[in-house]
């Protein structure tokens, strides 16, 4: 009966272990478009924040590489499937790395609401439709780099932006590119 009741436990044990191992959280990865883009993401703590517009500046996503990073898909639950979602719900600075070209679709969308620092690179030529969709509440201004030349559809709808520099040579905005943004008062072109 003992020798029944081990085996039992060691049975419903060892059925549980994909569960733990579908439950691991992710805090580096890759996230280029394809094999010609060496494009990586890594998440760090941060050992002396600083409090950037009252939130306190702890919890880096850097992406870093050459080249474009890969379109993601929105899934039902209203989020992403970038590699880095369930990692980044408690983000507060989004740095990304000069070489990065493309930023892109559903990217961070809803990533973090915490979200009070973004750094954008030189190098960047284009913002994926929905990319900053729902996040940046605590990013007050934004300066988009001469070399973008295109943002998406909805790529900042609903962020807290109040002010944004475009300071490229892009042909034409979508009407919906900053849609929901309450607080959005200027844009400089």
């Amino acid at each position: 009966m003992k020798s029944t009741a081990f085996v039992l436990v060691v049975a419903m044990m060892l059925t549980t272990l994909p569960l733990y191992a579908v439950a691991a959280v992710l805090t580096s990865g890759s996230c280029g478009r394809d094999e010609t883009d060496n494009v990586t993401w890594t998440i760090s703590t941060l050992s002396d924040p600083q409090t950037i517009n009252g939130v306190a500046d702890n919890k880096r996503l850097t992406i870093r590489g050459q080249g474009a990073m890969d379109d993601f898909v929105q899934t039902q639950s209203g989020s992403t499937n970038a590699p880095w979602q369930e990692s980044a719900w408690d983000v507060t600075s989004l740095i990304i790395d000069e070489g990065i070209t493309h930023i892109g679709a559903n990217a961070f969308l809803a990533a973090s609401y915490f979200v009070c620092n973004v750094s954008l690179p030189s190098t960047l030529e284009t913002i994926g439709d929905y990319a900053f969709c729902g996040s940046l509440k605590y990013v007050k201004t934004l300066e988009l780099p001469q070399s973008v030349t295109a943002i998406g559809s909805y790529a900042f709808y609903n962020t807290g932006l109040e002010s944004v520099v475009i300071s490229g040579h892009m042909s034409s905005i979508p009407d919906n590119a900053f849609a929901s943004c309450k607080s959005l008062s200027s844009i400089t072109i």
